[in-house]
């Protein structure tokens, strides 16, 4: 079995808690971190070399959609997940504009997220590394 690495970077912890329990549950996504905000999400990714980020769009520190330019630059081979509380076009396009892979709303979160994990991780890990 494969298992793909995980990021989790959001700047609530308790969303951070219960979202790695949540996938946790699968026996092949592995959390290999959580940062509590996107300029620690930044160092960690750096230093953990995930398949996924997972990332929320709006945080203080430095929000998702600034934090995802230097995410693809420093780590053109992970994938990325946009995740907001807001589900809308303007996100998702901001998301995907910003250098996003995939989007999923926290609403909608227990039925898409392990699921668009696995895609990205597998189309990511096919394509070679531009």
């Amino acid at each position: 079995m494969q298992f793909v690495s995980v990021l989790l970077v959001d700047d609530n912890p308790d969303f951070l808690k219960l979202t790695a329990e949540f996938l946790r549950r699968y026996d092949d996504i592995h959390i290999v971190g959580c940062a509590n905000g996107g300029k620690r999400g930044v160092v960690l990714a750096q230093e953990l070399k995930p398949d996924v980020v997972v990332i929320d769009l709006d945080m203080p520190d430095l929000a998702g959609l600034q934090a995802m330019p230097i995410l693809r630059h420093q780590l053109p081979g992970t994938g990325i997940i946009g995740l907001t509380v807001f589900d809308s076009r303007y996100y998702y396009n901001g998301a995907l504009s910003a250098g996003a892979d995939a989007f999923v709303s926290k609403g909608e979160l227990d039925k898409n997220l392990a699921v668009v994990i696995r895609r990205l991780a597998d189309i990511r890990k096919r394509r070679p590394v531009s």
